[in-house]
């Protein structure tokens, strides 16, 4: 009977599936036809005489893009590939491969397309790009025990596991060079690295770090915050020679709708990852499974009838307390845990909040343990009668902590919590004690203050020694930025004198590169600081201290004075006159002393003001000052060049260009950077070069970073280039050697 049934079962199951075969066939040709339909006469013919298009995806970037045991397909991208492919009739192939392989195989032209590349200037000489249709922000992992680590900066110093030939290997060279990478060939083995304690931290892509830690349990993993960069942007490459193609995936891509990329992504990124097995060869394995499993359950239910009550009772010692019957701490932090998970995929906040009876102890005293009890388990009613507030809790004999979540957006905090306070001050006149007891409440936020229970209980416990500084009946929310950035300020602030004494500051120099006669023409001077305690400090961090504490004056001086003895070398040696860039800040220009020192200086050192070229930002002029336009009127009588840094920045740019007499205009970095592609960046640069022709003014081109970056500002003949591509800034001695080997070194650069 039993072998009957199975029998009658399978056979359902294959009619079931046949029709259903047939179901989907007929809508996916449908689908395929439409779609086809929809493009045009030379899109369907080209279509129509290549009826196998090999793409290819990587094997082993799960869940983004991996092949199963079987060498299946499986993960984000393969499953948009399968819905292109269901529109396109059925002709593309997946070829699985490792990345290298890969993009060798698209340049070559073994394979046709190629999913989750991310569009770069080095390889458009072979490849076509869709837009991006998968975007995933890029982390910072490291140990639970390991200090929280907010940004770039907070790596200075430590060792870094990123994967080899991937983007922020390049991004962290660039960019933060104080970091120690460690290179490995994948992502589990970066993590691995981590979780090893060979490396302090790891940042990539999140989707794939997750994913991992999650496979292989590493528990001691966490995510401590979120690059400044963005993240993968992930597009289909095609082959160059091939545009149609490209036109058609993009296409198919855009007629995906929404709902089907929301299925796509729940399935992969929101629920765990399950992998596509086999059944039939387990179903033996799996009848006797559910035998024994009968079994076991018949024996664990007559078990659990004698130890239900034991385990109810001591779950309710284990969760709750015993005096007001709310949460304990352990019960408390359970939940704030999931309140967390749940914020965390629906972008909400949480408020949460721990009161204080300040004078519990002394209450004691007078009325005795059993009246103060009592007060202990009426304000623990009063707390949980409020609607607004998801679990409340007893988190020691004398403070209760509860949060509130589902909060739109940060500004919400602040008022739901006064709110909150208010509400129990006006329940509690009812109990002579809580009125007029004094009560302290502090507070955190997520996810503002903390991305899990642990850190935002300890910076909780943090705001709450400092509500008890700061009095009773008091309010402190954490605020951990603030104090961390005291701290630094204060720190710097004493290092920057100490450093001006020691002479740690170093003046560096960038080229700038003159387009038409392919050489250097002059040099930027940029301060550089490296100290013994704290490291590699950027300019961008110590300049805004150095100037709010006036220490600008003396740091600017012993600038001026090693540039334009740099200056008087350089002449010396090409034979003819190299400018120097020097930066002034607002508060150097108001400083009376500033016209005397730098004429000072250069009788001093005999080098003629013409070799002197002063850059200001729109943040000198904006206050209409009479003394720095009297000064900048001085300058330029001494001799001196004066250039518009920054241009195209500020409100005003073009009212100052055509009030004062600048020799030179450079144009922000921001501006270049993506000049290739931004025709408005492309519109704003071409108008500042003719402006400056107006003006009868020598355009500078600052940022300049590629090729294709140099090939654009060639074409409309910017004057100057100032950047990556030619040279960083570089000390004295190595941009003698530049200066010297110019004419080589910048040639092979054009």
């Amino acid at each position: 009977m039993f072998t009957y049934f199975l029998k009658f079962s399978k056979a359902i199951g294959l009619i079931t599936i046949l029709i259903s075969t047939v179901v989907n066939a007929s809508d996916d040709n449908k689908a395929s036809t439409d779609f086809v339909n929809q493009l045009n006469n030379a899109e369907r013919n080209w279509l129509k005489d290549h009826q196998e298009i090999k793409i290819g995806f990587m094997n082993n970037w799960a869940p983004i893009s991996f092949a199963d045991n079987k060498q299946r397909p499986q993960g984000i991208s393969p499953a948009y590939a399968r819905t292109l492919n269901e529109k396109l009739g059925g002709v593309l192939k997946l070829i699985p491969g490792d990345w290298d392989s890969l993009l060798k195989d698209l340049e070559h032209g073994r394979i046709d397309a190629l999913l989750d590349i991310t569009k770069r200037p080095s390889r458009e000489s072979f490849a076509l790009f869709t837009k991006p249709y998968l975007e995933i922000p890029h982390i910072i992992i490291a140990n639970k025990k390991t200090p929280l680590i907010t940004n770039e900066q907070s790596l200075s110093g430590k060792t870094l596991a990123l994967e080899k030939g991937f983007g922020n290997v390049e991004y962290f060279k660039r960019n933060f060079p104080e970091v120690l990478i460690h290179e490995y060939t994948n992502t589990p083995q970066a993590l691995e690295a981590v979780a090893s304690g060979q490396s302090y931290a790891y940042a990539g892509n999140r989707a794939v770090a997750i994913h991992i830690i999650n496979q292989n349990i590493m528990t001691n993993l966490k995510v401590h915050g979120h690059l400044n960069k963005p993240g993968s942007i992930l597009s289909i490459g095609v082959r160059k020679d091939w545009p149609l193609l490209q036109s058609i995936l993009q296409q198919a891509l855009d007629s995906i709708s929404v709902q089907q990329r929301m299925q796509i992504h729940d399935s992969w990124v929101k629920l765990n990852i399950v992998n596509s097995y086999d059944l039939n060869q387990y179903t033996p394995y799996i009848l006797l499974s559910l035998i024994l499993l009968v079994l076991l359950l018949s024996w664990t239910l007559l078990l659990n009838r004698k130890l239900g009550y034991f385990k109810k009772l001591l779950y309710t010692k284990t969760n709750y307390d015993p005096l007001t019957g709310l949460a304990n701490r352990y019960l408390f932090n359970d939940r704030l845990k999931v309140a967390i998970d749940q914020a965390q995929k629906d972008k909400t906040a949480i408020l949460i909040l721990i009161c204080k009876l300040d004078e519990l102890d002394r209450l004691r005293k007078i009325k005795g343990a059993a009246e103060v009890n009592q007060l202990l388990i009426e304000t623990a009613n009063l707390l949980n009668k409020n609607n607004q507030i998801d679990t409340v809790a007893r988190w020691s004999d004398n403070a209760f902590v509860f949060f509130v979540s589902n909060l739109d957006k940060q500004s919400q905090i602040d008022s739901i919590s006064n709110g909150l306070i208010q509400q129990l001050k006006e329940q509690g006149r009812q109990l002579t004690d809580f009125a007029t007891m004094p009560i302290s409440y502090a507070g955190c936020a997520y996810p503002k203050d903390g991305q899990d229970s642990e850190e935002i209980l300890v910076n909780m416990a943090l705001a709450l020694e400092e509500t008890a500084k700061a009095g009773p009946s008091q309010l402190r929310f954490f605020n951990n930025q603030m104090n961390e950035t005291i701290k630094r300020r204060l720190k710097l602030n004493l290092a920057i004198s100490q450093a001006i004494n020691k002479r740690q500051f170093e003046v560096y120099y960038q080229p700038k590169v003159d387009v038409n006669q392919k050489r250097i023409h002059s040099f930027e001077a940029l301060l550089r600081w490296q100290n013994n305690e704290l490291g590699k400090i950027s300019p961008a961090e110590f300049i805004p201290i150095a100037e709010e504490s006036g220490q600008i004056i003396e740091l600017g001086k012993y600038c001026f004075s090693q540039a334009i003895q740099q200056a008087k070398r350089w002449q010396k040696i090409s034979g003819r006159a190299i400018n120097v860039a020097i930066n002034l800040s607002p508060v150097q220009f108001n400083d009376p002393g500033l016209l005397p020192f730098i004429k000072m200086e250069l009788d001093k050192h005999q080098v003629p003001a013409e070799l002197i070229e002063i850059e200001i930002t729109e943040g000198v002029l904006m206050n209409e000052n009479p003394a720095v336009s009297h000064r900048i009127d001085e300058l330029k009588q001494m001799g001196c060049l004066l250039a518009m840094d920054d241009f195209g920045t500020g409100y005003s740019s073009l009212s100052y260009l055509r009030r004062y007499p600048f020799d030179v205009i450079k144009i922000d970095k921001e501006f270049i950077e993506d000049i290739e592609i931004d025709e408005s960046n492309q519109h704003l640069v071409k108008s500042t070069q003719a402006l400056g022709r107006a003006f009868n003014s020598i355009v500078v081109a600052e940022g300049v970073e590629s090729k294709s970056q140099l090939n654009f500002l060639r074409l409309i003949q910017c004057d100057l280039i100032q950047g990556y591509y030619f040279s960083p800034a570089v000390p004295a001695e190595q941009a003698e050697k530049l200066l010297k080997n110019s004419d080589e070194l910048i040639a092979a650069r054009f």
